[in-house]
């Protein structure tokens, strides 16, 4: 269930979400031919967005390395299992607040996905502190609780969805995001002078 799960997600961001257009933008200035970047993403899941983003370097010419950390063991083997040696995507199991890697020895960190799942706000406030020690930015895409978002995927995002169990967990998902008003007393708290945007289709952006 769980990989079915994170293989609807990818397909999500590859697709309707627009995960890895918003990110891959986020990244494009810091991409310099012949370069490097070191980007973290927090929460990486099956491990799809830190391939878009490793390509979307090689598309620029500028070679960008990926570490993703996620709590998930399936998560982490789901994500190993897609990657290629010499890729510069490697994958970590870890707990994105309490330990792992210090976000201040990469240039960008991202996630996708994680802030609805963080047991409150303190959580979040944390998290996009630990995120903001990166040297040159960060960007937290996730879902904008929305009525309309939650009605719209009610009615059409079961066929979206390879399991029951997965569109019944994109409701609460929804249920359980922030506003638009709520992730910006967060931002300022946690990461003064963050941006606080929606993106098309109620996706959150946290960015700096």
């Amino acid at each position: 269930m769980v990989r079915d799960t994170l293989a609807t997600l990818a397909s999500l961001n590859a697709g309707p979400l627009r995960t890895h257009v918003v990110l891959a933008a986020h990244l494009r200035p810091l991409l310099v031919p012949g370069g490097g970047v070191r980007v973290l993403e927090l929460g990486s899941g099956a491990g799809d967005t830190a391939r878009a983003l490793a390509r979307a370097g090689a598309g620029s010419g500028c070679r960008v390395e990926v570490l993703g950390v996620d709590l998930s063991p399936v998560a982490v083997e789901t994500a190993r299992a897609g990657s290629l040696p010499g890729d510069g995507i490697s994958f970590e199991l870890a707990d994105a607040l309490r330990d792992g890697p210090d976000p201040a020895e990469f240039d960008l960190v991202v996630s996708s996905f994680l802030l609805h799942h963080l047991p409150g706000d303190d959580a979040v406030e944390a998290l996009l502190a630990r995120g903001a020690r990166a040297r040159r930015g960060f960007v937290h895409l996730d879902l904008a609780r929305s009525g309309a978002a939650l009605a719209l995927f009610a009615l059409l995002g079961r066929p979206l969805c390879r399991r029951r169990e997965t569109y019944e967990d994109g409701l609460t998902s929804i249920r359980r995001a922030l506003t638009r008003a709520e992730a910006e007393v967060l931002a300022a708290r946690g990461a003064p002078g963050a941006r606080v945007e929606v993106h098309w289709p109620w996706r959150l952006c946290i960015s700096r």
